[in-house]
């Protein structure tokens, strides 16, 4: 059931997207895309998944990470704290002082991580995407790298991510 919801969101976020240019909205692209590699599905037992995500615009520069450890039939994810700086009115502010954030992953959030890198795969678009603003997400499992650019700015995918991830979290 879970993988059935998976298929049904992602298929929307692809064909009734039309924000995102994308070459990925035809059919036979999307079935390769929904049967491709999934890293969180990957991990196995005392494995660790990095995500990396970073965003370079005309009035800043973020960067996060997230990490996730399969722990025998639990996940635990740890999320670090901003870094960057965002101009505002000519003056560079540092980024939000948060500390490190670790939660236990429920089946929600396990399903929201996989939505994400669904996402992450449709929107990867490097240039000409309408906007400034490059939203970077690399998946880093063992040494296997997948690395997905977002310039279209209609996404917002990392910040979506923690917000779900948290707000399922209570």
């Amino acid at each position: 059931m879970k993988y059935f919801l998976l298929f049904i969101a992602t298929y929307f976020l692809a064909v009734f997207n039309t924000a995102a240019q994308t070459p990925k909205s035809d059919s036979s692209s999307f079935v390769t895309l929904i049967n491709s590699y999934n890293y969180i599905d990957s991990l196995t037992s005392n494995n660790t998944l990095y995500i990396y995500f970073s965003s370079i615009g005309c009035f800043h520069h973020l960067s996060r990470k997230l990490k996730i450890i399969k722990q025998n039939k639990s996940y635990k994810l740890t999320l670090y704290p901003e870094k960057g700086y965002v101009l505002f009115e000519g003056k560079k502010l540092a980024a939000k002082k948060e500390g490190t954030r670790e939660i236990i992953l429920n089946s929600k959030q396990l399903n929201r991580l996989r939505l994400f890198e669904q996402e992450a795969k449709i929107y990867n678009c490097e240039t000409n995407c309408g906007c400034t603003t490059k939203d970077t997400y690399e998946f880093i499992l063992n040494h296997s790298i997948k690395k997905y650019n977002d310039s279209g700015c209609s996404w917002t995918g990392f910040n979506k991510l923690i917000k779900d991830l948290f707000e399922i979290s209570r």
